[in-house]
């Protein structure tokens, strides 16, 4: 049982655990095509660009649907080589209201172990 949800399937995989793979799924090819890099692996580019555009979708469900509702209030943007000061919201200095991300990712490695038991025998 996790958090009163009563587990009924083999395996799970934690929703933010799966958006934070999407996160990095995304950065890292961003950086590749910014840099002018091949793909790696082997994908062919439609497939990155299909796993990319199923990440972005994956993440705007995941913000549209509340995942977090901590206000955050603007904080100072100093920019090097510009003057002045801008005005925005980097959430930092903010207090949120987080997880216990350690007990989180013990839960993610049983799961991950009872999935590759399904099909390691």
């Amino acid at each position: 049982m996790l958090a009163g949800v009563c587990l009924v399937s083999g395996f799970y995989v934690v929703s933010m655990l799966h958006q934070m793979h999407y996160l990095n799924l995304v950065r890292f090819h961003y950086w590749q095509v910014k840099g002018g890099h091949p793909t790696v692996g082997d994908y062919s580019e439609a497939s990155w660009d299909a796993h990319v555009d199923h990440c972005f979708e994956y993440l705007r469900q995941a913000i549209s649907c509340g995942s977090g509702f901590t206000i955050e209030g603007d904080s100072p943007l100093l920019v090097k080589g510009e003057e002045g000061e801008a005005s925005t919201v980097t959430g930092w200095g903010i207090e949120h209201n987080c997880i216990n991300f350690e007990a989180l990712r013990a839960f993610q490695i049983d799961q991950e172990r009872k999935y590759n038991a399904t099909w390691q025998t």
